[in-house]
């Protein structure tokens, strides 16, 4: 199972709900309580021969509006399984492909990597990788930020190199300049609509450098940010972030799997990196990760695969308050 995405469900908070592809390349979803470890595993009574169009492996990413969510991924067409290329799509409630408004152009990528974030209301954002420079050069993948808004006769793209961001940034410049990814690397994304203009997007990421070190970069900032101590990171590492309320802080917890298949957490306080702590050391190689803010229990919840239990997605909690003795 390469990919894993979750959100709180929007009309019951005390629940995520977690979607996966299944091996027949179909979405699946399981309603998990927070807190409570029991759950209804999905049965995937599609027959044999059914073939879904979600791509595997590619990332999806999941965003919660005020009554629903979206989930984005990448389809491909059954009479195109020859082609390098899968688009970039939403596949629920509905499975369409994602295109913009003012020249119906759709978007491919060979490079099935993907994020998502939302304003919560009109607008989500999806990020990923694709080669807008120097097509079929596997070496020097680009990312691309995309804002899609729920009225599509608003609805927009944009790349980078081709960049007016006015609604988002407040400025003209390309989305993610220099930020030059490994071609093995995962991404996650993060959007703080209270945090100023230049840094309310910011996509996480391994560079292509001596080490697969983690950094991060804000949308209109010239290059790339290394988390100090994150070069311990496997290659290819998941990485999840998760917002952390608190009435005087600004925090911000990513989880990522090191190099001895331990996973763990650094928190990112006001502009403050801590030093990394451990909450797993049983994370199976290739498994998804996904997290979510529990509201109630003031805790995260994470979900994603150990080598004890296989196939199944295990749910387990972090208090991002502990840190590191």
């Amino acid at each position: 199972m390469s990919s894993t995405t979750a959100v709180v469900n929007p009309l019951d908070t005390t629940e995520a709900l977690l979607f996966y592809v299944t091996t027949k390349q179909n979405l699946a979803l399981e309603s998990r309580r927070l807190n409570i470890s029991s759950y209804e595993e999905f049965i995937d009574n599609f027959s044999p021969d059914w073939v879904g169009l979600i791509q595997q492996p590619g990332h999806i990413a999941a965003v919660k509006h005020d009554r629903s969510v979206v989930v984005y991924g990448f389809t491909k067409s059954p009479n195109n399984e020859k082609e390098d290329a899968v688009w970039i799509s939403q596949i629920s409630p509905i499975i369409n492909i994602l295109s913009s408004y003012e020249n119906e152009q759709a978007f491919a990528s060979t490079w099935r990597v993907l994020a998502a974030t939302t304003d919560g209301h009109a607008n989500d954002w999806i990020y990923f990788f694709r080669d807008e420079d120097v097509p079929k050069d596997p070496s020097n993948p680009k990312p691309i930020i995309m804002q899609f808004s729920s009225d599509v006769k608003s609805r927009k793209v944009f790349s980078a190199g081709h960049l007016s961001e006015s609604d988002i940034l407040g400025v003209v410049k390309p989305a993610f300049p220099n930020a030059r990814p490994r071609i093995t690397t995962r991404i996650a994304a993060f959007y703080d609509e209270t945090a100023g203009s230049s840094k309310r997007h910011t996509v996480f990421f391994q560079r292509d450098a001596a080490t697969p070190s983690i950094y991060y970069q804000f949308a209109d900032s010239e290059a790339p940010i290394e988390i100090d101590h994150t070069g311990d990171a496997v290659d290819g590492t998941p990485i999840a972030t998760v917002n952390v309320p608190d009435p005087k802080d600004r925090i911000l917890s990513m989880y990522y799997v090191n190099n001895g298949a331990t996973l763990q957490r650094m928190n990112r306080v006001n502009e403050t990196w801590t030093a990394a702590f451990e909450v797993n050391t049983d994370f199976r190689k290739g498994s998804g990760l996904t997290a979510v803010w529990d509201s109630k229990n003031k805790l995260v919840q994470l979900f994603f695969q150990t080598n004890e239990s296989g196939d199944k997605i295990i749910q387990v909690s972090d208090d991002p308050s502990q840190m590191p003795c």
